[in-house]
């Protein structure tokens, strides 16, 4: 993370990345975070404050998840 500030401005901006070995042989989560965020002082009585993130995960031989046909449970009809 860098971080730096004034009497005026202050500012972050972060990274992560996380990759996720789990159970199942050959499968893996990886996500990657970017985040920021500013503030500056106009006057005594008025802040400007502006924030941002991005998040991007990629998922390899995971089991199905969501609305599709690798769930077996939502092959049957009620």
């Amino acid at each position: 993370m860098i971080d730096s500030g004034s009497d005026k401005a202050a500012f972050k901006l972060g990274y992560t990345r996380r990759d996720e070995r789990v159970v199942l042989p050959n499968s893996r989560i990886l996500k990657n975070t970017i985040n920021f965020g500013s503030t500056y002082n106009i006057t005594s009585k008025l802040t400007a404050t502006a924030l941002a993130n991005y998040s991007k995960v990629d998922g390899k031989c995971r089991y199905g998840t969501g609305y599709s046909g690798g769930i077996v449970n939502q092959n049957f009809l009620q």
